[in-house]
């Protein structure tokens, strides 16, 4: 959102960008899609694949543990650190600053 194009970031804990749903079913093979327009204040999003309430696609507390697990849809975040890793290999040996 500042100026870097979307494939050069890695969120590691997950974008308030996207939705996934609450049911881990749900989730299962399907990636998190854009959060648009929406703003607080307006209803409560809903998944667009099942019509069960959406949340935003970050890491909450206790997700992926014990009776969350698999809460978090991680397939954005799996794709963007393995972009991240394919570019660390390319600057491997030099001189490097990560904010």
């Amino acid at each position: 959102k500042a100026g870097f194009s979307a494939d050069r970031v890695f969120n590691a804990h997950g974008s308030v960008h996207l939705w996934q749903c609450v049911s881990p079913a749900c989730n299962h093979g399907r990636d998190p899609w854009s959060a648009g327009g929406w703003s607080p204040g307006e209803a409560v999003p809903s998944c667009k694949f099942c019509g069960k309430t959406a949340r935003p696609n970050v890491s909450l507390f206790d997700d992926n543990q014990g009776a969350y697990a698999d809460s978090l849809n991680g397939r954005a975040i799996e794709a963007q650190y393995e972009r991240f890793e394919a570019w660390l290999r390319q600057v491997r040996g030099g001189p490097l600053c990560i904010v």
